[in-house]
């Protein structure tokens, strides 16, 4: 999931996207009931290299999945 989110991001900004809406689900299905992917997000937006790319995220609206899922405003992209 790492992986596709590092390629996921770099290729929303390359091609000029500046928020995109990263669904992690809530984690009810999960043996233990937590949001394994929900809670890992944050850290890895946060973190190098993805954090380049990355200018703020936020929790989405009820009607984008609300806690499931995660809105990322990306930066604006490198100029060529």
């Amino acid at each position: 999931a790492h992986v596709q989110l590092r390629r996921a991001i770099a290729t929303a900004r390359r091609d000029g996207h500046r928020c995109i809406l990263v669904i992690t689900g809530r984690g009810q299905h999960s043996p233990d009931g937590t949001g394994v992917l929900r809670d890992a997000l944050p850290e890895w937006l946060s973190q190098s290299p993805i954090h380049t790319h990355v200018l703020a995220f936020a929790t989405a609206l009820s009607h984008h999945g609300g806690t499931g899922a995660f809105y990322v405003l990306l930066r604006k992209p490198p100029k060529p």
